[in-house]
């Protein structure tokens, strides 16, 4: 906000205001007036003021005290002063929605509006085309659209689109002509170890494999000779908690595998990623229950404390299989990437070729 070019720079070029503090983000104006920017992540930070306007950006990921409790009672007591609130109806924001329903509503001093992409006119068709093409249908309604979704819900959409044929573990072919990319989320006891391998020709999971109650050492020998018997294959592993050493260990072994720690915010992209995936039908899943069961029912809710977001399988069910889906998923998505800079690096290996001949030589 403070340095884009394209943001406050563009409306307060110099001349038009007396002087600017970068440190304190104030600028200070030749009639009196000042302009802050300030953080709401502190609530506390904001008192003592006595704005004349205040404006609320994103203010779904604001903590709702910041209105209720500090900025309420010191505009209610102007009455010459105003506020806005902007942002989009994101299910972490129900403080949000439920003001704007309020204010749609006709409240007394209240006025709503709700404003899509398409009555905005800000971006382009090409520009709106990739955020299709790039995100899930419910993120881009959301942000683009401003649609509201319940405050909980499932995160996969399409999952019977993309389910073709029937899962046989004992027609699985081996070999170093399947070129394949593997998930495994690790556990002992109560949750499920599971791998998942999937295709980089087709885009089909061709191998599955769940079970527990099996001893470390056994479950890292397992592992290691099922990479082996499809040419040493990338694996995306979970290094979260007693993950890490297995991963050292595997690694010192000579196997192409790459540990995945899950904080909050690692999940949130593997999942993100995952749900576009299967939104856009871009993977293959075979007839298998335990896998279908758990992303059908896998969802999220928010903390009414934190209104944070959290991912997961309803209390009682599992959600390993999930996780590998999602970490070996992450795997293809970068074989994608890998592919198109190969053909990049091709390119450049003829260019410089023909260059050394005096010929001229152009790409995209």
């Amino acid at each position: 906000m403070w340095r884009d070019p394209e943001m406050l720079p563009k409306y307060l070029p110099i001349g038009s205001y007396l002087k600017k503090n970068d440190t304190d983000l104030v600028y200070y104006f030749h009639n009196g007036a000042v302009l802050g920017i300030k953080g709401s992540d502190s609530p506390d930070s904001l008192r003592g003021p006595n704005p004349l306007g205040v404006v609320l950006d994103e203010y779904a990921l604001i903590k709702p005290e910041v209105w209720e409790e500090i900025l309420a009672p010191i505009m209610f007591a102007n009455p010459s002063s105003w506020i806005w609130f902007i942002g989009t109806p994101k299910p972490v924001g129900a403080h949000f929605n439920k003001l704007h329903k309020e204010a749609c509503g006709g409240k007394e001093g209240w006025f709503g509006l709700t404003l899509s992409v398409h009555e905005t006119n800000l971006l382009s068709e090409e520009i709106l085309k990739e955020a299709r093409d790039n995100m899930t249908e419910a993120s881009y309604e959301q942000e683009y659209l401003c649609k509201q979704y319940e405050k909980d819900g499932v995160v996969f959409r399409g999952i019977d689109k993309c389910i073709e044929g029937v899962y046989d573990h004992q027609k699985i072919i081996f070999g170093a002509n399947e070129k394949v990319v593997f998930g495994i989320d690790l556990a002992k006891y109560v949750d499920w170890t599971v791998i998942i391998g999937i295709s980089r020709r087709t885009n089909k999971i061709i191998y599955f494999d769940r079970f527990n109650q099996i001893d470390y050492n056994l479950q890292k020998a397992k592992i290691e000779a099922v990479l082996r018997r499809f040419n040493n294959a990338r694996a995306y592993i979970d290094a979260t908690g007693v993950g890490d050493p297995i991963v050292e260990d595997l690694m010192s072994r000579g196997l192409n595998v790459e540990g995945v720690v899950i904080t909050e915010n690692e999940k949130k992209n593997l999942i993100s990623n995952l749900s576009l995936f299967i939104e856009q039908r871009k993977i293959k899943i075979p007839l298998i229950n335990e896998l279908l069961n758990e992303l059908r029912i896998f969802g999220y809710e928010v903390s009414h404390d934190t209104h944070r977001m959290k991912y997961g399988a309803p209390s009682g069910f599992h959600d390993d299989c999930v996780l590998a889906l999602a970490f070996a998923v992450k795997g293809l998505d970068r074989g994608i990437l890998l592919a198109k800079y190969n053909v990049l690096d091709s390119m450049l290996n003829i260019s410089n070729n023909i260059s050394k001949k005096q010929t001229k030589f152009s790409y995209e």
